[in-house]
């Protein structure tokens, strides 16, 4: 997922370049690619809410539990 989200971010900023450079019909295009990306990524991957939550200190308390 970091991945997917990395191009995300990465076309996002040629999208912004493309605009301060004045090539509209790129960032145009750019902006439609970036959209069907992102609606293919959001179907594809499991919705947040059903992603376990995971105490951080769960498993260092358990290695290091005093006797």
């Amino acid at each position: 997922m970091r991945s997917d989200i990395g191009i995300i971010a990465r076309m996002s900023l040629i999208v912004r370049n493309l605009v301060k450079q004045g090539f509209w019909q790129y960032a145009n295009l750019a902006n439609t690619l970036l959209d069907v990306i992102w609606g293919k990524l959001l179907a594809i991957t499991p919705k947040w809410s059903v992603i376990q939550k995971v105490d951080p200190y769960r498993y260092p308390r358990e290695c290091y539990t005093e006797s």
